[in-house]
């Protein structure tokens, strides 16, 4: 998504949230699978 839609997005869709993962692209479980894991951790609240 290009970052000119994304507030736009997040304010669109209900109780959407938004983490940036800093020098990660399209891939994030696989470029960056720890910080991926620890966000979808605390977002599923496992």
């Amino acid at each position: 998504m290009p970052p000119a839609n994304v507030d736009y997005t997040v304010n669109t869709i209900p109780n959407c949230g938004l983490v940036w993962i800093e020098n990660c692209g399209h891939l994030p479980m696989v470029e960056q699978p720890e910080t991926y894991l620890m966000i979808l951790r605390g977002f599923l609240r496992l």
